[in-house]
């Protein structure tokens, strides 16, 4: 029996929604992302994805200096049970947390504070944001459920 791929590309509609926001953020002229599906991701700060910067050796091997700087890992299925709205916070969030400076030519990914969030849920409303957190807890909860069900019905 062979083993899923931990990693797999995103369907592209989905993977449109973090590249409008990440253009939206004016990173692209700087920043070279890449956004890719991983199974069984975690619930990081609420969301269904985590950024990361691209170690130098694997962007080396991603294209050289052309290579990704950022990749977006996102838990595809998860990200597709929301619905569109939520899909967009989501990504506004993610991409929230990269930056890049122009003094000294820097990329840095920050975890979520209380600026970025208070900034996102100015714009979107605070019940807003709690709903996408509830809603990225149920989807989780449902994946689960489904994941004991399989293995009850296959044992």
């Amino acid at each position: 029996m062979s083993k899923q791929p931990k990693h797999s590309e995103l369907f592209p509609d989905l993977e449109d929604v973090f590249r409008a926001s990440f253009s939206l953020a004016d990173l692209e002229r700087n920043v070279n992302l890449s956004v890719i599906n991983t199974l069984n991701l975690p619930i990081t700060n609420g969301l269904p994805t985590k950024a990361s910067k691209v170690p130098p050796r694997e962007k080396y091997h991603s294209g050289g200096e052309n290579g990704y700087d950022v990749v977006i890992e996102v838990n595809g299925d998860i990200f597709e049970m929301l619905n569109p709205a939520h899909q967009a916070i989501v990504a506004e969030e993610t991409v929230a947390q990269i930056s890049y400076s122009f003094e000294n030519d820097k990329i840095t990914i920050s975890k979520p504070d209380y600026q970025v969030m208070s900034m996102i849920a100015n714009k979107h409303g605070h019940d807003i944001m709690e709903g996408v957190r509830k809603t990225v807890k149920v989807c989780y909860s449902h994946q689960k459920d489904l994941a004991d069900e399989t293995k009850a019905i296959t044992a």
